[in-house]
């Protein structure tokens, strides 16, 4: 009875070993992921959507281009282009009604230390 216990212990410990490496290594991949590009300047609407997203916090795609004075597509354009460069991130919000999500954008974690 104790070798067969010992033996189920050690295969739930082996087991337990090889999760948490799986975890570790899909943990590292995320991070890998996360990578700004920076190397190509930002275009003037960026700065102008970046600059609003750091005063107000978030906003909707809509809110954004009223508060730029930029045409809806243009802004939707510029979001696109920040998100691609990790330095915007889309938060959905819970819905209440029926309906599409509402969607607010705001500046990454990241992005905030590196353009402070």
């Amino acid at each position: 009875m104790c070798i067969a216990l010992m033996t189920l212990n050690t295969k739930n410990i082996a087991k337990q070993n090889q999760e948490n490496k799986r975890l570790q290594n899909e943990t590292q991949t995320r991070f890998n992921l996360i990578e700004f590009d920076i190397s190509k300047p930002l275009l003037e609407n960026d700065h102008l959507i970046v600059e609003v997203l750091k005063r107000i916090g978030r906003a909707t795609r809509n809110e954004l281009a009223k508060l730029c004075r930029l045409p809806r597509t243009t802004t939707y354009d510029a979001i696109r282009r920040l998100e691609l460069k990790n330095l915007v991130g889309r938060h959905i919000a819970p819905r209440t009604t029926r309906g599409r999500p509402i969607v607010f954008y705001s500046l990454s974690v990241e992005a905030k230390f590196l353009l402070v």
